[in-house]
């Protein structure tokens, strides 16, 4: 009963590829005299046997302090293993919707590197690439101490013009790979998100010093969104 319509069925549904005649087999509350019930009723007449002398042989426990008994090192090891296990939790669950936004993102950038470097996608060949110009490098340099101004911006107004600063530079990239259709969105749609931009942040209060330590400090200079 128990394994014809118990059994047989989860296992099919886990398994479904495996035959049925796969799925059955014996089920019995008696397997003989094998090595294990052995074992059981050892374990039953040496228990029986060290209960009824008990007092013979229960002054061994004085030889031993309790603190170095075997009991003792349990209860301190799990009571260590709480209370680090506490600290180790709560370095990462801050309660911030942020540090756990950043906790997925880091997941699937850090998968999706992996499955990259395992498949060898990711390659780079710059041989027949054309040669970049000063020009260009000019514009890359600008770029990316834009960037990295953004992070230390001490008010909105200076990210919200390093931010236009970025996306400008994108408009000129545009305009020298000879693409004028995208160099003319960029710059109207730049033009308009930082007057937008100035115009809401404006109205908002004045930004705060906010101190982090440890792994939150770490989060807030990779990912310093609020």
């Amino acid at each position: 009963m128990v394994g014809t319509y118990l059994i047989a069925p989860a296992m099919s549904s886990l398994f479904p590829n495996l035959e049925r005649a796969d799925l059955l087999f014996p089920i019995s509350i008696w397997h003989g005299w094998n090595t294990e019930i052995f074992m059981t009723i050892g374990i039953v007449i040496i228990g029986s046997f060290l209960y009824k002398t008990f007092r013979y042989w229960s002054g061994i426990y004085r030889l031993f302090p309790t603190s170095l008994s075997l009991d003792a090192l349990y209860h301190v090891t799990l009571s260590r293993l709480e209370t680090g296990s506490k600290k180790v939790t709560n370095t990462y669950m801050t309660g911030h919707l942020r540090d756990y936004l950043v906790y997925i993102y880091l997941f699937f950038v850090m998968m999706s590197a992996w499955v990259i470097y395992e498949t060898g996608a990711f390659s780079i060949d710059v041989s027949l690439d054309a040669p970049v110009a000063f020009y260009e490098w000019i514009l890359v340099f600008v770029m990316v101490i834009a960037a990295i101004s953004i992070l230390f911006a001490k008010s909105r107004l200076t990210a919200i013009l390093l931010n236009g600063v970025l996306g400008f530079s994108v408009a000129f990239f545009f305009v020298l790979f000879r693409a004028p259709d995208l160099a003319l969105t960029q710059t109207i749609i730049e033009t308009i998100t930082t007057v937008l931009f100035l115009l809401c942040f404006y109205f908002l209060p004045d930004w705060k010093k906010r101190k982090h330590h440890g792994i939150r400090r770490m989060l807030t200079f990779l990912f310093p969104f609020p």
